[in-house]
């Protein structure tokens, strides 16, 4: 896909999906996603996932205890998970 050509759309794999519930996490423009396709038809691609990296690192440091597990929105508001301090933290920016 050139910058001249429309691309397709892909659905997005979730862990949870059904008629009005479900889980709901889109990639932002420029994130990078791991592809898989239906039967090997490039027509039928789906997200199965996103990934961090060095130049867009996760929002909560990874640390050997590995106690934080956590949500992030662009705007920075966070819902963090913490079994070491048994806590569920809410934080807007």
């Amino acid at each position: 896909i050139n910058n001249e050509e429309q691309g397709i759309w892909c659905r997005v794999a979730s862990p949870d999906a059904g008629e009005n519930r479900g889980f709901f996490f889109r990639p932002e423009i420029e994130d990078e996603v791991i592809i898989g396709f239906i039967n090997e038809d490039p027509n039928n691609a789906i997200v199965l996932g996103m990934l961090h990296s060095s130049g867009k690192p996760a929002p909560i440091t990874a640390a050997d205890a590995n106690h934080q597990k956590g949500i992030v929105t662009r705007s920075e508001m966070k819902v963090v998970f913490d079994d070491e301090k048994k806590s569920i933290g809410i934080e807007t920016p």
